[in-house]
């Protein structure tokens, strides 16, 4: 294809932008195709995807496949495992997360580009090639193409809008003839050939050499001379919808041709071959158009004996729910598929019904593998239907775990749900779930990330805390990108790792409001709130106690544990008979609406009716907190304290030693040290009192009593201070809160002292720049109130400091801070040119990365005017000479990329003779 020279600039442009996206939205017949091949010639990596030729539904595991390849198989895996594990926080925004953090870590550039978007189909969510917009890295550029507008939320992208380019931006495709003149040189053969693949726009290119000798060179030739052919990762060959046009209705002249060569339904050896190459969702899909339920029965039940495919296969039929259309029992693998497509319309009724059928069928036949899916299907079916459907399964589960053969033996990970809910008939102990978890984890088998997570809420509603947080962190362990779950996040925080929570949760509220994860949200802002207690931040507590019950309006556990949790911390700290009211309100809403979350509200009302000396009420409405919760749980645990508290100074037991006993072990053994500190004065101490003397859990009860001195002499622990530094807007956060300045002056002076570091900054220099027309007391004056002003607003936000006067110099101390411009100056006098050349061109990337914009623009005292000309100048003839020596070495990609960050840093200079010689060079490399 030829361009005119605008083209040429086009593409020069969108190699040195730095925006993220392009949108190449144009009709048909605009040469997009070929402006896009040679795009991607200039970019070290490229990444095509197409409706046409890759499952779309599948996308994110699509993205895994092409990213990774070979080069990361482990990761890859730990990747489709997550997404098939269908947690509630773990989607498709981790896995992008995890795959563009991967592509970051490539040093090269890289170009990811979508075509022919406007095939793509209707349930594809947008949102997710946004985020790969929004967090895409440095070094990769995305390309949409498409015939029409896609309708994104391009305000998400801002500052960095997506570039545009339209029929009216893109340049003329010169020279393209028409399709009868494309074809005019082939013989007969080879356009019937093309006339055949003509039902399809895309092709695999191992196919079409399969069924034709002469196809490969063919289609290479044609996909050299560009216009209606092009070829993507050198196996897809994509013909344009005007070549298959002109193709159909030239059909007629070929029909007996093609029958004599190619007699076979195109689509049905093309599914053929598709499931030769493992490619199953593919040629089910193909299958499927042409209604060969056989063939469909045989896919699925393949890929559902291959590890990779079973990962996908359930996503596969939630999103396609519309291709099994009905179920038909002797295709008994194409009816379990149908059973997921009623439970993507809810139908649990029909699918459990069908279920049961297919069970039978697959034990009479001896299908293991058929019978543990379906039961493992029932199982999931059977917990969202509630009410006593699991226990219809009691007899097949058991059945199915004593199973001694080796393929129901392998297999149990699919039904592990169902074992956890009936192993007191299994006669399981924890010893023997821990070893089944264990021996899943040995070969770490694509159910174990699920499993593991299934066993870790199943261990959190029996109220073993503890164990459920180790079971979590596993994962975390195995698969560093998890989120582990919101309301498990809390009960870290009460195995009494504060620091740790407190990192955890802030982790946590930052992804769940990057990703727009509502769900839960409402725990993390309770969980803070609890933190901020501990620390004795009790107004910042109650602000966030506040917000969190505004969050969570359903029906569920959140909901009501921001609720008690709140209601507690009135109880404590302003009105315990607001707190007795609003719980007496939710406890006749629970008894009405909730009934499942009633035991949560009971200790809140107790607790209350406590701390308003109403004694007689608290016992009683602890005895019914006791009779309706879990034992050990921590609402257990605070109804016990209050009632042996109660019991205790009435005298009404004579021995109290093993009640106090079994309540300190279920706070040891299950993770709750932090019940107890955050309780103490009101419920605890008696019994940590009566602990001590009686020599009671001696260990423990130490333990309390360190937690309780840390509470005492450390709650308010440093922070750390961020500053940026390069760009218009300098800005400072300190625990991820933006420090607000109360006069820009006092802002101004703290950015001359943390520059001047240790050096300081002399005292007449402050006042000749600040207050040079004030008298010099009144300048005195003034400068002494900004320094305040200084120390207090850093103690606000809880960064320790140390601003002295020593020799006519003040000199600003901060143990504990992180800036930009600290990091660019280290790696400014990290450079030297006596360093390998890859070693410098880490060192001027990892610049690049921190040089946003000119250095404090918005500081014009004559130290930052300097510094800022001082510190361009320095970096823009650093980075000359580097590109300089790129180009001598011949390395003409990497000198190009360089200059395309030159120009935006150094925008005074016209580069411009620089770009076209580095294009010629790149051309004839080629």
């Amino acid at each position: 294809m030829k361009y005119n020279a605008n083209t040429n600039t086009l593409m020069s442009e969108i190699m040195s932008n730095s925006t993220s996206a392009v949108m190449l939205f144009a009709p048909i017949g605009s040469g997009k195709a070929d402006f896009l091949t040679e795009l991607s010639c200039r970019y070290h990596t490229v990444y095509w995807f197409s409706p046409l030729d890759c499952e779309m539904s599948l996308f994110v595991y699509n993205l895994i496949n092409k990213v990774m390849d070979s080069n990361d198989d482990a990761l890859a895996k730990k990747l489709r495992q997550l997404l098939y594990c269908r947690s509630q926080f773990n989607d498709e925004s981790v896995v992008i997360t995890a795959v563009l953090d991967y592509i970051s870590n490539i040093r090269v550039n890289c170009i990811m580009i979508f075509e022919h978007m406007e095939c793509l189909p209707e349930n594809f969510k947008l949102s997710i090639l946004q985020r790969i917009i929004k967090h895409c890295p440095s070094n990769l550029k995305i390309v949409v193409s498409s015939n029409e507008y896609i309708n994104l939320d391009f305000m998400e992208f801002d500052p960095l809008c997506p570039k545009l380019i339209d029929e009216d931006i893109m340049g003329e495709q010169y020279g393209k003839p028409t399709p009868e003149g494309y074809l005019e040189f082939l013989s007969p053969i080879q356009k019937a050939f093309l006339t055949y693949i003509s039902d399809v726009r895309t092709i695999d290119m191992g196919f079409i050499s399969k069924i034709y000798d002469g196809a490969q060179g063919l289609m290479t030739s044609l996909g050299r001379n560009g216009y209606y052919v092009t070829i993507r990762d050198r196996t897809r060959i994509h013909l344009s919808l005007e070549l298959t046009d002109y193709l159909k209705s030239e059909r007629h002249k070929y029909t007996e041709l093609i029958q004599k060569l190619f007699p076979h339904s195109l689509i049905e050896r093309i599914a053929d071959y598709k499931v030769a190459s493992k490619e199953y969702f593919s040629a089910l899909r193909l299958y499927a158009s042409i209604n060969k339920i056989d063939k469909c029965n045989e896919s699925i039940k393949l890929m559902l004996r291959d590890e990779d495919a079973i990962l996908m296969a359930l996503d596969f039929a939630l999103s396609n729910s519309n291709i099994t259309k009905y179920p038909q029992l002797e295709y008994p693998y194409w009816s379990l598929s149908y059973t997921v497509s009623c439970e993507a319309r809810n139908d649990t009724e029909m699918a459990y019904d069908l279920c049961s059928k297919l069970l039978t069928i697959f034990h009479d036949t001896g299908d293991i593998l058929g019978e543990m899916i379906t039961l493992g299907r029932m199982i999931q079916i059977a917990f969202k239907k509630k009410g006593d459907t699991i226990n219809s399964l009691k007899s097949s589960i058991v059945d199915a775990f004593n199973q001694q053969d080796p393929l129901y033996v392998t297999n149990r990970s699919l039904i592990f749900k169902g074992i956890l809910e009936f192993k007191k008939e299994l006669h399981l102990s924890t010893a023997d779930i821990d070893e089944l978890l264990d021996t899943m984890a040995r070969d770490k088998w694509f159910q174990y990330i699920k499993n593991i997570e299934i066993a870790a809420y199943s261990y959190f509603d029996i109220g073993r805390y503890k164990k459920a947080i180790e079971l979590t962190s596993t994962i975390k362990s195995y698969f560093p990108y998890y989120v582990i779950p919101h309301k498990f996040i809390a009960f870290k925080y009460y195995a009494g790792d504060v620091d740790v929570a407190e990192n955890m949760v802030q982790n946590a509220l930052k992804f769940a409001l990057e990703n727009n994860i509502s769900e839960d949200i409402g725990l993390l802002y309770c969980t803070m709130a609890t933190i901020d207690i501990f620390r004795g931040r009790i107004k910042d507590a109650f602000q966030k106690y506040d917000k969190a019950v505004t969050l969570d309006k359903t029906d569920s556990y959140a909901k009501f544990f921001n609720i008690t949790k709140r209601c507690s911390a009135y109880s404590r700290f302003k009105s315990p008979y607001y707190s007795k009211e609003i719980a007496h309100i939710y406890l006749k809403y629970c008894r009405t609406f909730a009934p499942e979350f009633e035991h949560m509200i009971l200790p809140s009302v107790a607790f209350a009716y406590y701390k308003l000396e109403d004694y007689d009420k608290a016992v009683e409405y602890a005895k019914k907190g006791i009779e309706s919760c879990t034992e050990h749980t921590t609402y257990w645990l605070i109804c016990m304290a209050m009632l042996t508290v109660y019991e205790m100074q009435n005298r009404n037991l004579k021995d109290f030693s093993s009640l106090v006993q079994k309540i300190l072990a279920a706070a040891y053994t299950h993770g709750m040290d932090m019940i107890i500190i955050d309780y103490y004065e009101e419920c605890f101490e008696p019994l940590i009192t009566y602990a001590q003397i009686h020599k009671i859990e001696e260990e423990y009860v130490n333990r309390i009593l360190e937690i309780l001195q840390i509470k005492t002499t450390d709650a308010f622990p440093s922070r750390t201070l961020k500053v940026t530094m390069f760009g218009t807007c300098v800005q400072m956060y300190a625990d991820g809160k933006e420090v607000l300045w109360r006069t820009r002056k006092a802002k101004e002076l703290f950015l001359h002292y943390l520059m001047t570091r240790d050096a300081g900054v002399d005292r007449n220099s402050i006042v000749n720049f600040f207050w040079k027309d004030y008298l010099y007391n009144s300048a005195i004056n003034n400068l002494k109130t900004t320094n305040n002003i200084i120390r207090n607003t850093l103690k606000q936000y809880g960064v320790d400091c140390d601003l002295k006067y020593t020799n006519s110099k003040y000199v600003l101390k901060i143990d504990d801070v992180e800036s930009d411009y600290f990091a660019f100056i280290e790696l400014k006098n990290k450079y030297s040119e006596d360093l390998p050349i890859t070693q410098r061109i880490k060192i001027v990337n990892s610049m690049l990365k921190l040089y946003k914009g000119e250095f404090a623009e918005e500081i014009n005292s004559k130290e930052f005017i300097y510094e800022r000309r001082t510190l361009k100048q320095s970096f823009i003839l650093t980075v000359i000479k580097l590109m300089r020596l790129l180009t001598k070495e011949g390395d003409y990609l990497e000198a190009k990329r360089l200059l395309s960050h030159l120009v935006l840093i150094d925008k005074q200079n016209d580069y411009t003779h620089m770009l076209t010689e580095l294009d010629s060079h790149i051309l004839l490399s080629k």
